[in-house]
């Protein structure tokens, strides 16, 4: 999937991603936290707090009233005798409009929020930056890699994969030679120890454009799942852009 990928336009595999890496879509969500409360800031003064209270219990009470007077007051009885108990329920509700420091405060609050919000803006453009190199870097060590690969295999195997290059006719030839007498053991020997140290970069060459494929899968921020099973991985990438340079809810 890696080679698939590696051939797909840069642009495509730039967009796919900037959706996908996950220290990309933390940001972005710090981005939207921040942009909230620097929004909260901006309508704090204007909106007020609302205060609720509830009070129940048992209220009242007083001496006993026996009488009247001509003048309509209360005749009361013995004052030590506490009557007339009974339970009561009190609502209280309020609005509350705060101003901190007569305002500068939340004036001082409105500038650091605002603050917040351009230094994870920032961020996220450095870490677009630095998604885009790694993935342009990738990219081209796998095509490296893979051209690497091509020229080794073009001195070792014809188009059929058959043993047949540059290298193995070297040593089949010396073969030859000495059969016929022309040649010494020692220019086999030779031939052979070549054959050996073509193997052996070419045994590099695949280590190398294996694990260059594996980085560009990572540049790219396909699940973790499908880099273990690649029978889960689509080389698709869609066509969809992502814009360089403007996170999300940027004002």
């Amino acid at each position: 999937p890696g080679d698939v990928l590696s051939r797909e336009p840069l642009e495509k595999l730039i967009a796919q991603a900037l959706r996908s890496r996950p220290e990309l879509g933390e940001n972005n969500a710090l981005i939207e936290a921040a942009l909230a409360r620097y929004r909260a800031a901006q309508f704090r003064p204007l909106l007020p707090n609302v205060i609720a209270n509830v009070s129940y219990g048992g209220f009242g009470g007083g001496p006993e009233v026996v009488g009247r007077t001509r003048t309509g007051t209360n005749i009361l009885g013995n004052s030590g005798v506490i009557k007339d108990f009974g339970p009561r329920t009190d609502i209280d509700l309020g609005l509350q409009w705060r101003l901190e420091g007569l305002g500068l405060g939340n004036i001082y609050q409105v500038r650091d929020r605002r603050l917040q919000v351009q230094e994870f803006q920032l961020r996220n453009l450095q870490l677009q930056d630095t998604v885009v190199s790694q993935v342009v870097s990738a990219v081209e060590q796998v095509r490296r890699a893979r051209e690497r690969i091509e020229l080794i295999t073009a001195g070792l195997f014809d188009e059929q994969g058959r043993p047949v290059g540059t290298v193995y006719r070297s040593l089949r030839l010396n073969f030859v030679r000495i059969k016929g007498g022309q040649g010494l053991p020692l220019e086999v020997l030779d031939s052979t120890r070549r054959l050996s140290d073509v193997l052996l970069v070419y045994a590099d060459a695949l280590s190398d454009y294996d694990r260059a494929r594996m980085r560009l899968l990572v540049a790219l921020g396909l699940p973790t799942a499908n880099l273990v099973d690649l029978g889960k991985m689509s080389p698709k990438i869609p066509d969809s852009p992502v814009p360089l340079g403007n996170p999300p809810g940027e004002r």
